[in-house]
């Protein structure tokens, strides 16, 4: 190959090679900072200790409570009644009965739950993964849907 011709090409890759460190030199825009919130029933289902930790600080810290009202065992036998009415086969449907036999057992109730969503409290005695996440997560829809026109109208 010539030797001018093998300048010309190394001289046109200098170019190119010039103009892309200024393209990628070139301070990018002043962009704001984004915020990605995610639902408890995503983080827990990827465990990250201090993310649970936090988060668990938030719910605790935050204030909002639910004020679900009338008895806390019927609210949660309500609560896993709505559940099983979101399924159709009848082992879903016991896994959600047999989440909502535990937590009545062990005291609990949906604003504890609320207030601290982990759904590895529910897997650890045996309930499924995906309706233990259901129940820890889907508190809010269910007080939305159900307890809070009832509450309105009292």
């Amino acid at each position: 190959m010539p030797e001018e011709i093998c300048q010309q090409l190394y001289a046109e890759e200098q170019q190119s090679l010039e103009r892309r460190q200024k393209t990628t030199s070139t301070p990018a825009p002043s962009i704001p900072p984004i915020n990605i919130v995610l639902p408890a029933s995503y983080q827990n289902s990827h465990f990250d200790p201090l993310a649970a930790k936090t988060q668990s600080v938030d719910m605790a810290t935050s204030g909002t409570r639910l004020k679900i009202p009338g008895p806390r065992d019927t609210a949660v036998e309500e609560y896993c009644a709505w559940q099983k009415s979101k399924v159709t086969k009848p082992a879903l449907k016991e896994e959600y009965q047999k989440a909502c036999d535990i937590i009545i057992e062990d005291g609990m109730d949906l604003e504890l739950i609320h207030r601290n969503p982990d759904s590895k409290y529910l897997i650890e005695k045996g309930v499924k993964r995906g309706p233990a996440e259901h129940i820890v997560g889907d508190i809010d829809e269910w007080f939305q849907e159900h307890k809070r026109p009832r509450e309105q109208l009292e």
